[in-house]
């Protein structure tokens, strides 16, 4: 090592280069658990603590120096610039994206951290200590937050199976996304309990919602229902697209098929046996259905309608 400089203040300079690296150049996939992608997204959380310590450290300051707000500010705001700077380039990449919410983790993680370091260097009173721990400890709370969400919300899943969506717990609408289009719970139109999904569809090329999180085995049963209801005086026509794990993106590898829904109350059943031999060259897997998605092919005009009831049956 070179001459002053310690090898604690080396160590941790190659933790802070490694942890940012890794957020930049690493791929980790899609996880296939909800509850896995949230552990990794709550990683940022201890991995920018550490980065805030390096660089706390690489300031070069006893213990006795330490002071609020100058190496601590100077240590909390560069790593938050390190961390949004990190958010803003991966969404110059192919594999990864721009996400607040690993911000707001990263912005945690520094402040908490940075505060529990503090509180132990010695010049914090003890009503200041348990204010600075109280504070860090709430941050610590809201950031798990989603993660109990998905957890109670795929255990949810698993206990309801072969239900797959009814919109009764809010947690269910964490589990669509969308497209060109607007949803929330309703209390209208519910066939299953009391609420529905009511979906707004605005005028473009092919706006519709997505249920992205799902039970996946849908191998021994016969059907996938649905319940909608066309709130329009006209009937409308959608596309209901459902794909497996294996799909290659291409239109003749998954299922796509139009129905007609016609004003006020409609129920909806596919043939599973239809599902599967969808694809041109190959049988779907029915084991690790990933994707269902409902969209209108060139809507020109607005539209709502409401959904529920998604299950699968038996013959």
């Amino acid at each position: 090592m070179g001459k002053g400089v310690p090898w604690g203040t080396f160590t941790l300079t190659i933790i802070t280069a490694t942890g940012v690296s890794f957020l930049l150049l690493y791929d980790l996939g899609s996880p296939q658990s909800r509850i896995v992608n949230e552990l990794l997204d709550l990683g940022h959380l201890p991995l920018f603590g550490f980065i805030s310590l390096g660089i706390l450290r690489i300031l070069h300051l006893r213990e006795r120096q330490w002071k609020i707000p100058g190496p601590y500010g100077a240590a909390g705001t560069c790593t938050i610039f390190i961390g949004i700077l990190t958010e803003v380039l991966q969404s110059f990449t192919s594999t990864r994206h721009f996400e607040y919410q690993d911000i707001m983790n990263n912005t945690f993680g520094t402040v908490i951290f940075l505060s529990f370091a503090y509180t132990m260097s010695g010049n914090a009173t003890a009503v200041t200590r348990r204010t600075i721990h109280a504070w860090a400890l709430s941050l610590l709370a809201v950031s798990l937050v989603p993660l109990a969400s998905v957890t109670i919300d795929t255990w949810c899943m698993k206990r309801d199976y072969p239900l797959l969506c009814s919109f009764e717990s809010p947690l269910e609408t964490a589990r669509w996304s969308s497209n060109g289009c607007s949803f929330a719970r309703s209390r209208s139109h519910a066939t299953d309990g009391r609420y529905t999904l009511k979906v707004r569809f605005s005028p473009g090329e092919y706006p519709g919602i997505s249920l992205d999180h799902l039970s996946r085995d849908w191998a021994g049963f016969s059907w996938l229902s649905l319940d909608a209801f066309n709130e329009e005086s006209t009937a409308m026509r959608i596309i209901i697209r459902i794909n497996d794990a294996r799909h290659n993106m291409e239109f003749t590898d998954r299922f796509n098929e139009a129905f007609i829904l016609l004003p006020g109350d409609n129920h909806v059943l596919i043939p599973l046996a239809r599902v599967r031999n969808a694809p041109r060259s190959r049988f779907m897997d029915m084991t690790d259905i990933v994707n269902v998605c409902i969209f209108f092919p060139k809507l020109v005009s607005p539209g709502s309608l409401y959904f529920d009831n998604f299950r699968l049956e038996k013959e």
